[in-house]
């Protein structure tokens, strides 16, 4: 699967981006610690759109709390990123299904869509009052290594039936 979506991803056409919904939202009213951690989610979804087209849904959650684990904030957002795959050498003999769309989604789209989370962050924790914080980086390598990382987990499901699809991601510290 990771090497069809990667072999898409290089002719995949963006069509347009948009927030579809954002929240910021701060959790005290006392003074904000001058340091804080940020622990950030994401996932993504696929909406097909017609023949050649779909939605990368990406959502967004970041928590922030003080190093003595109190949460402070929470700024949220769901970006859709819309793709068009064209018809082209490197796509005719690739059948786009559903679990496909998601896996492209959980990478692309969340890759495409993650500098302007970063910066709706920024500008959030300014309006906020709380110290301010730069999401730290997604790396390409690291979205395909969940789809992977999924896909094994899957195929250990079949063979496994009490094993878990959880994939847990690390806090980052900013301070």
């Amino acid at each position: 699967m990771v090497e069809l979506v990667k072999k898409l991803v290089g002719v995949l056409k963006l069509k347009e981006l948009f927030f579809e919904s954002f929240e910021a939202q701060r959790l005290v009213s006392v003074d904000v610690p001058r340091e804080v951690a940020v622990d950030l989610n994401y996932s993504a979804v696929a909406r097909r759109r017609g023949a050649r087209g779909f939605d990368a849904i990406a959502t967004f959650i970041a928590t922030v709390s003080g190093l003595d684990s109190s949460e402070v904030a929470k700024i949220t957002s769901k970006i859709r990123v819309v793709y068009i795959i064209p018809e082209c050498q490197e796509t005719k003999d690739i059948e786009i299904t559903d679990e496909l769309l998601a896996a492209i989604a959980e990478t692309q789209g969340i890759y495409t869509a993650h500098p302007y989370f970063r910066e709706y962050l920024q500008g959030a924790c300014g309006r906020l009052s709380l110290p301010p914080l730069i999401a730290p980086p997604i790396m390409g390598k690291t979205l395909f290594n969940r789809v992977r990382d999924r896909e094994a987990k899957k195929a250990q499901t079949k063979l496994d039936p009490k094993a878990t699809n959880v994939v847990p991601l690390k806090p980052s510290k900013v301070g």
